[in-house]
């Protein structure tokens, strides 16, 4: 395994460069989670394969009306993950030398099982590489990091819908920020009062019926990420090391990580060292394994602008939660 790779300064990269830093996309065979109509490895680049949870058909007709989607842009999907595994899902194409997703983590409901079904799939020595929004720049802003028991809970249930306590605290506490001005030392948003009505309405629909309501069950900052991997590490839930880590940078909303599956024979005592070595520090923190996260200061922040893609990813997710909540206005009226 290579030394672990910890950014901590702006780069003139592409996002999907970032992605892709880490990974041999040209030489490797990769498979790509949620690619949609914006996959991060074309095939043109290399052996890919993409994964989704609705076949080809089925999420062109999804996203037909959806304004934030060309859906004559979307990619044919070669392999559906649902109710069943990823093991399972792509079958003897497996193992693949990398995995990449974006933005997708924080939406499964068991962090830890994901992580194990990815790790399944790869090959010794191959890598999972992440893309992951920062919630003190995002909707997310007032909604606490994700506690290690929920994490757990969520693992040892084998959650497969999202915790109702998440769909509540999403739609309780859900604001539509500026990153670029709270990175400028404003609050980013004009704090409006918490939205009980829809978050109970959706919270009450995930209760009782089998519906599948999307969103975010896990929020973190880059620190409390890393803290968080940190314990599931020292529990032995986590088993594949850190490789490469790329901090949220100023002006921006999203930080990077890069792990890597283990050599196969390792004891539980040494593939346990080997996380936990790989974990990195990161500024204001004071243990290896608890990290805190670090405000921003007026002093550290100054005339930093968003790239477009980055406007669009987030203007992207405005509109789909503003979509969600217009459901959630005629689901109270029916009421």
């Amino acid at each position: 395994m290579d030394d672990l790779v910890v950014t901590y300064t702006l780069r003139e990269m592409d996002r999907f460069d970032r992605l892709r830093e880490h990974i041999d996309v040209a030489k490797g065979r990769g498979l790509e989670i949620g690619p949609l109509a914006s996959p991060i490895v074309q095939r043109s680049s290399g052996d890919v394969y993409y994964v989704d949870h609705l076949s080809t058909d089925d999420l062109i007709t999804k996203y037909t009306n959806d304004p934030d989607v060309d859906e004559r842009k979307i990619v044919s999907t070669d392999f559906v993950w649902g109710a069943n595994t990823l093991a399972e899902a792509v079958g003897a194409s497996a193992p693949f030398d990398y995995v990449v997703a974006s933005h997708v983590l924080e939406h499964v409901p068991d962090l830890v099982g994901w992580l194990d079904e990815v790790a399944a799939v790869l090959r010794p020595g191959g890598r999972l590489s992440l893309a992951l929004p920062d919630r003190r720049y995002t909707f997310d802003v007032r909604r606490r990091n994700s506690d290690i028991s929920e994490v757990v809970e969520a693992y040892l249930l084998n959650l497969r819908r999202p915790a109702v306590r998440a769909i509540f605290d999403h739609f309780y506490r859900y604001v539509a920020v500026d990153p670029g001005a709270i990175w400028g030392g404003r609050p980013g948003h004009n704090d409006p009062p918490e939205d009980v009505e829809t978050a109970l309405a959706f919270a009450t629909k995930a209760a009782t019926t089998d519906a599948y309501l999307d969103t975010h069950c896990w929020v973190f900052s880059d620190a409390t990420f890393v803290a968080l991997i940190a314990t599931l590490m020292q529990m032995d839930l986590v088993t594949m090391p850190f490789v490469a880590f790329r901090t949220t940078q100023p002006g921006e909303f999203e930080f990077f990580v890069t792990f890597e599956k283990p050599p196969d024979g390792l004891s539980p005592e040494e593939l346990r060292a080997l996380c936990l070595d790989s974990v990195p520090t990161l500024p204001g923190a004071t243990t290896r394994s608890a990290p805190r996260s670090t405000a921003a200061t007026s002093s550290s922040v100054s005339s930093y602008v968003l790239s477009d893609r980055e406007v669009a990813v987030i203007d992207m997710k405005r509109k789909a939660m503003a979509s969600i909540r217009g459901g959630a206005a005629r689901l109270k009226r029916r009421r």
